[in-house]
């Protein structure tokens, strides 16, 4: 009998924000992160968008929370949003952000470095920040398939984070 030496990465005792996580492309991030086996926290305007993302998640067995911020702009919403997720579910240490909303990166940048590590991913132009050496940053195009940035995603998050 063989035994793998090499376990299979996960993303066990990860938590992950995904914006516009209801629906659409942060939708399918959003259950790609749970399948590798993240905590999510899908943030979306309405908590309606997120009964079904969260009902999926939730039948995979993964942690979820679903977080509301009718305003994304409003960074006072955003923040109490985040602070209820890292409140249920852990320290945020994947922020997948698909609408740009720069006060959630901001509240969740000191869980990252507190974990020495985590990712960030954002979509398309977005503007480059400067963060620290232990945070892997991923720019994804809005134009290719919900689906293949969704594994895109998974994918970098299990190398970055598995590296570390």
């Amino acid at each position: 009998m063989m035994i793998d030496s090499h376990p299979t990465p996960t993303l066990r005792g990860h938590v992950a924000l995904v914006t516009d996580g209801g629906r659409g492309l942060g939708a399918a991030i959003a259950l790609a992160l749970a399948d590798a086996g993240a905590a999510v926290a899908p943030l979306a305007h309405e908590s309606c968008e997120l009964t079904a993302v969260a009902g999926l998640v939730r039948l995979a067995g993964g942690g979820v929370l679903g977080i509301t911020a009718p305003d994304y702009a409003d960074a006072e919403a955003v923040g109490s949003a985040i602070d209820a997720a890292r409140d249920y579910l852990g320290p945020i240490t994947i922020y997948v952000d698909t609408v740009g909303i720069p006060a959630a990166l901001d509240a969740v940048l000191p869980d990252m470095v507190d974990a020495q590590g985590g990712c960030f991913i954002t979509v398309g132009d977005a503007p480059a920040r400067q963060s620290p050496r232990m945070i892997a940053w991923l720019h994804i195009d809005r134009t290719a398939t919900p689906e293949a940035n969704a594994a895109l995603v998974c994918d970098f998050c299990l190398k970055s984070l598995s590296a570390r």
